[in-house]
């Protein structure tokens, strides 16, 4: 059985509660900021619906991963949408 991918979380819920879930199949982890509150676990796991190995950041480097995984996901997600457009004939 091959691990899940790990699913955007919205951002705004990432952002406000300092976690994010990144990573490819196999190797994805619950990224906290730094002193984030532990009920956010507890919501992403009912969400999700699994428990994720976890990586506490510094909030610095929290922020560049955030950042980092959200382009990335709005990148495949223009790629998604323009596989999909036909040229009008």
């Amino acid at each position: 059985m091959t691990a899940p991918a790990a699913p955007l979380l919205p951002f705004g819920f990432a952002q406000r509660h300092g976690v994010f879930l990144s990573g490819e199949p196999g190797r994805a982890r619950l990224y906290c900021r730094q002193g984030f509150h532990p009920s956010a676990l507890t919501e992403v796991w009912r969400v999700t619906g699994r428990n994720w190995p976890l990586e506490v950041l510094p909030a610095e480097a929290f922020s560049g991963e955030l950042a980092r995984a959200y382009e990335q996901g709005a990148r495949d997600a223009m790629k998604m949408v323009a596989s999909l457009e036909t040229p009008w004939i």
